[in-house]
């Protein structure tokens, strides 16, 4: 918590030099210092300078964030403190003509949001203009994959693989636009480039092919290439080479010898 010199921190020169139009400043202070007031008392002064409040631009990383950001802005505004700032506001206000809920139209937004509306400006041939961000945008994800399914021949595979399931397609779909970074920029890659995917996928599966032919095959192969059959009286057993076989035919002798 600020140190306070009777009723005012003891960074208060500070505080007032920040909110100053004219220049700019880079703050860094911890959580629950004043952060967002001193930026909300800010955005009052610029209010008594710029020819449109819309040419303030405030930025936060969450919707959340910039709620509050803008909530603290009308505190400001309301709060009798700043009541000669305010008179400032209102002249200019009347001066230029602006709106009467100009502080509702201060663009106190997301980055995203930002983004998005100088994406939506774009000219429409400049193939630059996106949808509306959106917190949750399964809505979105559904709306494309019932469009998607209305034409059956781009899912000609993928219905019989899942028994002609509406809903388990539809939900697959779904998961599958939820991860897409995952597998976008492959999908990409191949659009660019499919005869060199399909070479190196062909490849591949030879490769894959020939080394199942050796494990499956070859080593039979050479198994058999040790393998004998010897005849033991009552029939023939198979014995590897790798073993000795002079048990065996002692063995044998041993029946003779003992036959006589």
């Amino acid at each position: 918590m600020s140190k306070l010199i009777g009723k005012q921190p003891i960074d208060h020169k500070t505080r007032e030099e920040v909110i100053n139009p004219e220049s700019s400043f880079l703050v860094q202070a911890p959580a629950g210092s004043g952060k967002t007031t001193t930026l909300a008392r800010r955005i009052l002064q610029l209010l008594t300078v710029v020819e449109d409040p819309k040419e303030i631009i405030a930025i936060s990383f969450t919707n959340k964030a910039a709620a509050e950001m803008h909530t603290k802005v009308v505190e400001q505004y309301q709060d009798p403190v700043n009541v000669e700032v305010v008179k400032k506001i209102e002249a200019r206000a009347r001066e230029l003509k602006w709106n009467e809920d100009f502080m509702d139209l201060l663009e106190i937004m997301t980055i995203d949001s930002l983004a998005s509306k100088i994406t939506r400006q774009a000219p429409l041939l400049s193939e630059s203009l996106f949808m509306n961000t959106s917190d949750d945008p399964y809505a979105v994800y559904e709306a494309a994959v019932k469009e998607t399914m209305k034409d059956n021949n781009q899912l000609t595979e993928l219905f019989p693989f899942l028994n002609y399931d509406y809903q388990k397609i539809k939900n697959q779909l779904i998961a599958q636009l939820e991860t897409r970074d995952q597998w976008i920029e492959q999908i990409q890659y191949y659009k660019n480039n499919p005869t060199k995917i399909e070479n190196e996928t062909n490849h591949e599966f030879g490769s894959a092919k020939a080394e199942s032919h050796k494990h499956e095959h070859g080593d039979h192969d050479g198994d058999q290439e040790h393998e004998h059959k010897h005849f033991n009286g009552t029939g023939y057993s198979v014995c590897d080479d790798s073993h000795d076989h002079s048990h065996a035919h002692d063995s044998d002798d041993n029946e003779s010898e003992s036959s006589d």
